[in-house]
C-alpha cells in the first residue's frame, strides 16, 4: 500500500468512527453541539484530504501543505486569543 492510499484510508477511517461516535452517544449531545461538529469534521476533512493531494499531485506540494500549515495554525492563535473567554 502507497503512503498516498493510506492516509486518503486514514481520513475516511476517522470519519467514520466520528460518526459511529456521534451515533452511539448522541444522546449525550444537544442538536447544536452535533451540528458544530459536523460543519468541524467537513471543514477539517476537506483540509486534510486537500493537503494530501497536493503533496503528492505538485512538485512544490510540500511548501504549499508548510505554508498552509502555518496559516491555519496563526487562524487558530488569533482565535484562541480573541475568541470568548
Amino acid at each position: 500500500m502507497t503512503t498516498e492510499k493510506f492516509l486518503f484510508r486514514f481520513g475516511l477511517i476517522s470519519l467514520v468512527s466520528w460518526i459511529i461516535h456521534f451515533t452511539i452517544s448522541f444522546s449525550e449531545y444537544n442538536t447544536s453541539k452535533i451540528v458544530t461538529a459536523g460543519v468541524f469534521l467537513i471543514v477539517a476533512l476537506t483540509i486534510y484530504y486537500l493537503f494530501v493531494f497536493i503533496y503528492f499531485r505538485f512538485r512544490s506540494g510540500e511548501i504549499i501543505l508548510s505554508a498552509g500549515l502555518i496559516i491555519i495554525v496563526l487562524i487558530l492563535l488569533f482565535v484562541m486569543f480573541t475568541g470568548k473567554q
